[in-house]
């Protein structure tokens, strides 16, 4: 899929454009959605400088926000 990467702390002239970043597998939770559109927030700038509380480890895709279709439904989903 493709993604824009942040591979290290600090702003947004460091973040990377993949076009092969592996999709995560479907659990037994979670949908998969095919994004249309997505968007980057406040908040989701300041994790990529390491400002806010939630500090996920790196390398991650930054963004919160997103529209799309449901391409796929988890094993829990189907009930």
């Amino acid at each position: 899929m493709r993604a824009i990467i942040c591979t290290q702390v600090g702003g947004e002239e460091l973040l990377e454009y993949r076009s092969d970043w592996p999709a995560a597998t479907c659990g037994p939770q979670p949908n998969r959605i095919r994004i249309e559109a997505a968007s980057v927030n406040f908040p989701d700038s300041l994790i990529i400088r390491g400002l806010y509380p939630h500090k996920p480890e790196l390398p991650f895709v930054p963004g919160s926000e997103c529209s799309g279709v449901v391409s796929e439904v988890g094993a829990e989903g189907r009930r």
